[in-house]
């Protein structure tokens, strides 16, 4: 698996996090917004994407995510 985070707008480089949980396998790289990994069980998976930019004070935003896991 692997998908991209994007955001547009502020002041690159942006940082990203999570709050909640991946599915097992899965790990987001913060200076890039990627999402890759092999996931280990199915289920449905909801979590907070956030992104901060550069900017002094820091520019920051949030969506709600989820990811399905159909097979292992």
């Amino acid at each position: 698996y692997s998908a991209t985070l994007g955001a547009l707008g502020g002041t690159p480089p942006y940082t990203w996090s999570i709050n909640g949980a991946l599915p097992d396998g899965l790990a987001l790289i913060p200076a890039t917004g990627v999402i890759s990994g092999i996931p280990t069980k199915k289920g449905n998976y909801n979590f907070t994407a956030q992104v901060s930019d550069n900017a002094t004070p820091s520019n920051t935003d949030t969506q709600q995510l989820s990811i399905r896991i159909a097979e292992n």
